[in-house]
């Protein structure tokens, strides 16, 4: 197989041209402990103290 560097050029050049960022963002949090009803967890920024999740 004999490999142009023109033509990878192009097809890398093309496929930037239709590139789509996409974002997910997502609040993701560890399970630290978990006892009598009570779970407390870490890495949640957005959550407050005693909210319910």
């Amino acid at each position: 197989m004999n490999l142009r560097p023109d033509e990878i050029t192009g097809i890398i050049k093309e496929q930037l041209k239709r590139y789509e960022a996409k974002l997910n963002l997502a609040d993701v949090g560890t399970v630290v402990t978990v006892g009598d009803g009570i779970a407390n967890i870490h890495g949640l920024e957005q959550c407050m103290s005693g909210e319910l999740l």
